[in-house]
């Protein structure tokens, strides 16, 4: 797993089609961009360009604007909703090309750096059941912490249903805010059971469950892209993540 001295707040490594993403789902037009730049130092001209990258500053700062741009208190799982594996590049292909769940939750623990460079995942197997616990190395307030997590678990969950073929109602996930007001929402995200409150928060998958086979593994695609991901991580590590490189 990635250390996290490695990789720093101002150095721009994190992929923008995710913040692009946030502004289509505000549904912005070009003229509302500035809006959702503010404090970036990002121009509406940069900001559309495919390959450039963000820090953590900008990323976080973005969810910020966002969050006081969007009138939906769901933000974070309406965004979450648009997050397809597609669109996690790299790690994404691999995580659809695993051959089963639990290979696809190490992929996510291992190559997520390498798309929100501030995310850490932390597995833990038990008798019956994988557990994965999601961290944040960077100060987040607890608007944008509480919609950050619920985008990350929308991921996992999109995936995890990928993977097996069906909603995943076996899982148990947990929150470590409070429970929001809007909280009659999360049945509409999520099959699995949740709560509140938590020591931490995660996701608890059963064992069994991890490992049904992926209909749609390809052993080939699956170390293709293991490859590329793991050039991804090295340059991550490296510091040569600009966009130049």
């Amino acid at each position: 797993m990635l250390d996290p001295s490695y990789i720093a707040d101002d150095i721009a490594n994190i992929p923008s089609n995710y913040s692009r993403i946030i502004g289509r789902e505000l549904q912005l037009q070009m003229r509302d961009l500035p809006k959702l730049l503010k404090f970036t130092q990002l121009s509406p001209e940069q900001f559309l360009q495919e390959d450039i990258l963000l820090t953590t500053r900008q990323q976080v700062q973005i969810l910020h604007n966002a969050l006081n741009l969007s009138p939906h208190p769901d933000f974070g799982l309406r965004l979450g909703r648009h997050l397809t594996p597609a669109t996690h590049g790299a790690m994404g292909f691999l995580v659809n090309s695993s051959p089963n769940l639990l290979m696809a939750l190490q992929a996510f623990q291992n190559f997520v750096p390498t798309r929100m460079s501030f995310t850490r995942l932390n597995f833990k197997t038990h008798q019956d059941w994988v557990e994965c616990e999601i961290r944040f190395e960077t100060v987040l307030t607890e608007e944008v912490y509480r919609s950050l997590l619920e985008c990350c678990l929308m991921v996992f969950v999109t995936c995890a249903e990928f993977i097996i073929g069906r909603p995943l109602y076996d899982a148990q996930m947990n929150f470590s805010f409070a429970k929001p007001l809007y909280h009659d929402v999360y049945k509409v995200y999520f099959a699995g059971n949740y709560q509140f409150s938590a020591p931490y928060s995660s996701i608890k998958i059963p064992l069994e469950t991890c490992h049904i086979p992926n209909a749609s593994a390809n052993h080939e695609n699956y170390v293709l892209a293991m490859r590329q991901c793991e050039v991804m991580l090295s340059q991550l590590k490296s510091h040569k993540c600009s966009t130049t490189y």
